[in-house]
């Protein structure tokens, strides 16, 4: 019971924290309208709340990614995906080599470094979530696949494990941001009503 709960927990990692707050409306709820000033307020705490559990979860997983146990584990599994998805589809290879190497601009401008000159980093989240779009729908798929969701399962747990060393507050925050979506959607039906 606890794994399951750990598992479903790493997926928010996964998708959950570092998503802007306001893409939760994109599933055809509508944002209260001006007159509605008490809901917009409380939509506006509750997105600076998020933001500011999402900065924090992602400083810590940023440190947890450094440790070697919790990169190796995440490269063993990008690899086995990677494979897969190459197996399923080969024509993806260029999009897969292009999207990583956006990836790593990415990550280099999230920690602070300097981005080769000439690249800007609109440019690259454009690019990146262009080719993502492209490749994700294959990746999607052979997620399905027993051996690659094992692999996940222990690559989100050493993640986990090391974010909740870092930060024993981890589970809390993330449970928090879970509440807070909640809470949002909640307030979007109101409207809707």
């Amino acid at each position: 019971m606890k794994l399951n709960k750990l598992i479903k927990a790493c997926t928010t990692l996964m998708i959950g924290f570092t998503m802007p707050f306001m893409a939760m409306a994109q599933e055809g709820a509508t944002v209260p309208t001006p007159k509605e000033s008490g809901k917009q307020e409380q939509i506006a705490e509750l997105e600076k709340e998020f933001r500011s559990l999402s900065s924090k979860l992602s400083e810590i997983e940023s440190e947890a990614m450094e440790k070697d146990e919790v990169s190796d584990a995440r490269n063993t599994f990008n690899d086995m995906v990677e494979k897969e998805v190459l197996r399923a589809n080969p024509d993806l290879e260029d999009a897969l080599e292009e999207r990583s190497k956006y990836q790593k601009y990415i990550r280099t401008a999230q920690s602070g470094g300097e981005l080769p000159e000439g690249v800007d980093i609109n440019d690259v989240y454009s690019q990146y979530n262009s080719l993502h779009q492209k490749v994700m729908p294959v990746e999607q798929k052979v997620m399905q696949k027993q051996e690659l969701q094992e692999v996940y399962r222990e690559y989100q747990q050493k993640l986990i494990s090391q974010m909740r060393s870092i930060d024993d507050e981890v589970m809390t925050y993330i449970e928090r941001q879970r509440e807070i979506r909640n809470e949002y959607q909640q307030i979007v039906s109101e409207g809707q009503s």
